[in-house]
């Protein structure tokens, strides 16, 4: 009988929502070299399936996904899902699109071309800030 080695706080899979493959694959790289379980999506309808199955500790959505659908589905995303936290893959940051995006509630946003580094701490930053809210829930 194997063993399994349960990171602490990445139990639960980060939905990577892109529309390039390679920058998809290089997150995937960084993350799961961290002990992070990533599940790649590629479009909407396989984003319904895999929330049908299963709860994302967090996502990372790419702006541009379904010809720049990113926005709308964010919108969903964080209404669907307040307690896990969402980061934007943007092509290029606008203060528009800034100020929009924290209007939808995500966590925070990235540029390409983007750095394992900020990435990572992205990624914990906004785990990290989901689990204060969580643990301040359970204690109201």
């Amino acid at each position: 009988m194997g063993s399994v080695v349960m990171v602490a706080n990445r139990k639960d899979p980060i939905f990577v929502i892109l529309s390039d493959p390679q920058v998809g694959f290089l997150l995937d790289r960084v993350l799961t070299s961290i002990s992070y379980t990533v599940i790649s999506i590629k479009d909407w309808s396989t984003i319904r399936k895999e929330l049908q199955a299963r709860t994302p500790g967090l996502i990372i959505l790419d702006e541009r996904i379904d010809q720049g659908k990113g926005l709308e589905y964010a919108k969903e995303l964080t209404h669907r899902l307040p307690g896990v936290p969402l980061l934007l893959l943007t092509e290029k940051e606008t203060p528009e699109l800034l100020k929009r995006a924290l209007s939808l509630g995500i966590s925070d946003c990235l540029s390409l071309p983007l750095r394992s580094e900020e990435l990572v701490t992205a990624v914990e930053h906004s785990l990290e800030i989901a689990n204060r809210h969580k643990d301040w829930r359970s204690e109201e």
